[in-house]
């Protein structure tokens, strides 16, 4: 990346300078070598998912925890790839509840390389919600922004792992 031999603009990542937006891909990937590769520089599906994956860390989390039942587990995947629709790339990042029976929920936030500014929100596989976030959409990136449009996809994920919203199966 371009951006990474100014310092007022790089971010040292695992011994190496990265500019923000890449440094958060990189904080976001399982280790050093990428299942699937590196995403590219120009695009910014891996760094719109990790960066909605870092915020919503914490409240998942404790939704995943507190909708289980005892003996149950969170576990919190890594930003990777995915094959989308159409031979396309999608990014994601993604927390399973499990137990020893298996699988009992799993929630992903995802973002498509062919549109890398709609963040795709899955819980149990099915879209429970879409749309750009207001600081790319043209808002002015305020914390007061990202906050809200954080917090309006933990709570559509509450309403949907608590059962008190469906999602309609087409």
């Amino acid at each position: 990346c371009r951006t990474s031999w100014c310092f007022a603009h790089w971010k040292l990542v695992r011994g190496k300078p990265y500019c923000r937006r890449h440094a958060t891909v990189i904080e976001g990937l399982d280790g050093e070598h990428a299942v699937g590769g590196l995403p590219d520089l120009t695009n910014r599906a891996a760094s719109l998912a990790a960066w909605m994956g870092r915020e919503l860390e914490a409240p998942v989390r404790a939704l995943l925890q507190n909708a289980g039942p005892e003996g149950s587990r969170v576990i919190s995947e890594p930003l990777r790839p995915a094959l989308a629709p159409g031979a396309g790339r999608r990014w994601q990042r993604a927390w399973t509840l499990a137990d020893d029976s298996g699988v009992l929920n799993r929630v992903s936030v995802e973002v498509e390389e062919h549109d890398d500014s709609e963040v795709v929100v899955r819980v149990d596989g099915s879209v429970i919600g879409q749309g750009i976030p207001p600081w790319i959409q043209g808002g002015t990136g305020s914390e007061e922004e990202r906050r809200d449009f954080r917090e309006a996809i933990a709570h559509s994920i509450e309403q949907v792992i608590s059962g008190r919203e469906f999602v309609r199966v087409l």
